[in-house]
């Protein structure tokens, strides 16, 4: 049975075999106690070298992985001992999961001297922010808000065709396509109560709450933090929104 990550060493473990019954075969004296993992002397003179690697050799000759091992925390560093050999594909993971394991809640925000509240979702946080540009526009003063909507789609479906010709080009060019992210358009198509048809007008409802959370982080940030705390406020718990309605309206 072998190790993961360890690679048995079993042309070593053929020869050394070989030689142990040879050495039995020729009435040589054998130092048993040195062999006693190895099986009895009846096993080693009459096994073949594949039954025996099988019953005990792979565990014998399957080198221990080596292991990153915590240290200590330490202010705010986490001290870890590598071990020497190890590849970095094998040395990361462990390092991923010591991290998870030992970093203080807030560790990061207490590295930065600017840092977010909380996890943040850019893709949702970047299409609030959309929808409150094009509310902000002097040119959609006083539209129905159905027309606002279909201008932040109509401004995705231009940022999703300049992005398809800029990969279109960069493939062409041999160049790697990883940084350029088409946008997510799907939360930008919805149902339409009138006529029941999906994914094909935009959700107005749906745009309206984008309109509201997007109000609550401007104002958040106008008061020094991002996305802010109640932000992230649970169903059932008062919002953010209503605490700012009873100082002023978010229109």
């Amino acid at each position: 049975m072998t190790t993961k990550g360890s690679s048995p060493l079993q042309g070593v473990a053929r020869v050394w075999f070989r030689y142990l019954q040879l050495a039995i075969r020729a009435g040589e004296p054998i130092a048993w106690e040195k062999y006693e993992q190895w099986g009895t002397p009846d096993e080693l003179s009459t096994l073949s070298f594949n039954r025996w690697w099988n019953l005990r050799g792979a565990t014998l000759f399957t080198p221990a992985p080596k292991e990153v091992k915590f240290i200590e925390l330490k202010h705010d560093m986490v001290v870890v001992a590598v071990p020497v050999g190890l590849k970095r594909d094998q040395i990361f993971p462990q390092i991923g999961n010591i991290l998870n394991q030992h970093s203080p809640v807030g560790s990061l925000k207490n590295s930065l001297p600017f840092a977010a509240t909380g996890r943040v979702n850019t893709d949702a946080l970047t299409r609030y922010q959309r929808m409150l540009e094009i509310e902000l526009d002097p040119k959609m003063h006083g539209e129905p808000f159905k027309k606002k909507l279909d201008a932040l789609l109509n401004r995705y479906r231009r940022n999703e065709a300049r992005l398809t010709k800029q990969r279109v080009t960069m493939q062409a060019k041999g160049k790697r396509t990883g940084n350029v992210n088409l946008p997510k358009t799907g939360k930008l198509q919805g149902k339409e109560r009138d006529t029941k048809n999906e994914n094909v007008f935009p959700d107005v409802r749906g745009a309206h709450r984008w309109l509201a959370q997007a109000k609550i982080v401007m104002r958040n940030v106008a008061a020094g933090s991002f996305p802010g705390d109640a932000y992230y406020q649970r169903k059932g718990k008062p919002s953010l929104g209503k605490t700012l309605r009873s100082k002023g309206s978010l229109r």
